[in-house]
């Protein structure tokens, strides 16, 4: 009854409310806060290979459109914006929010995600390696704290993306052992040096392995050598038999004239030592005897003669020369 009397009143105020609202969002002010991010590279990881050190693919540096793309998505991800829909409480300050009372935190949080992700454009910038991210809200401290949101959001997906779950987990576990290992090797080898008495493992190691290369080099060219030798004797044996049978020919026996000079000089200094003797000792002296007795053998030794002998090599019959 009451609405029914003041009916025009009524009328009038509701279009007022309703003529202000449409207007707001075009009258009122807003704010818009902008934000890149800047695509590259990382890391080059080392592709999976059994040697010891796998080269480095340096040959794709550069991001490519499918690449940047998929930052894209990964911006515009749902997680993403229902994280950053709950950290910044944009689902509480809906005006109409009375009318769903029996709405759930799950089905606020998943509206506002969607409205956020009208609100939020995500395009990445031509012929660069830049996205552009903008959204616009009537409060500029709420629109900066949504694109810092995002932001952190952003880089917590691209992490979970590019580095699986329990990787640093695994390396981890892995440098344990590792540096299990490297002490029981260290106490290994302290045990061995102390019990062998090694000074400088490594360079006795080089020294041994050096002397065992010279041994072994040693050894191949004594091989060799003696090859050779064996092949010369062979050779020179088969030559041998080739060879005629000697026959003497002429016999000739001649003096020694060298031998001869050095018997007469040691003669003469005999003769010339008793001689000086005589002056002073007398001839039946000890020292004057044995001089005599030296010069006695130096002229009883006959003459020394040489031997020559002329042959000449024929090939014969053994009947024939005999």
């Amino acid at each position: 009854m009451v609405l029914f009397r003041q009916r025009r009143v009524f009328i009038c105020v509701a279009g007022l409310v309703l003529v202000a609202a449409a207007l707001y969002p075009f009258l009122g002010a807003t704010y818009q806060a902008n934000m890149k991010v800047l695509v590259r590279r990382g890391r080059a990881d080392a592709p999976a290979s059994a040697g010891e050190n796998a080269p480095l693919d340096l040959t794709r540096m550069g991001i490519t459109e499918e690449e940047l793309n998929s930052e894209v998505e990964l911006l515009r991800d749902d997680e993403v914006l229902r994280r950053v829909a709950q950290e910044t409480e944009l689902g509480g300050g809906d005006w109409f929010h009375f009318l769903r009372p029996s709405e759930r935190n799950a089905e606020r949080l998943e509206r506002s995600a969607r409205q956020l992700a009208k609100k939020l454009r995500v395009e990445p910038m031509k012929k660069t390696n830049l996205i552009a991210i903008s959204y616009a809200a009537d409060d500029p401290r709420m629109a900066a704290k949504v694109l810092q949101s995002l932001a952190n959001a952003y880089l917590q997906k691209h992490k979970e993306v590019h580095r699986p779950a329990g990787e640093a987990g695994f390396f981890e576990q892995q440098t344990a052992a590792s540096r299990r290992q490297l002490e029981d090797t260290k106490r290994k080898l302290l045990h061995f040096t102390a019990r062998h008495g090694v000074v400088a493992a490594t360079q006795q190691r080089d020294l041994a392995l050096q002397k065992l290369s010279e041994v072994d080099g040693n050894y191949r060219q004594t091989r060799i050598d003696l090859a050779e030798t064996q092949q010369r004797v062979m050779d020179l044996e088969a030559q041998m038999a080739k060879l005629p049978e000697r026959t003497t020919t002429q016999v000739r026996i001649a003096d020694n004239p060298e031998l001869l000079k050095s018997l007469k000089a040691s003669l003469l200094d005999l003769q010339l030592k008793r001689t000086q003797l005589l002056t002073k000792f007398e001839p039946s002296h000890r020292l004057v005897q044995e001089v005599e007795q030296q010069i006695d053998r130096c002229a009883m030794r006959p003459p020394t003669r040489m031997r020559i002998t002329n042959g000449r090599r024929r090939s014969c019959n053994t009947q024939k020369c005999n």
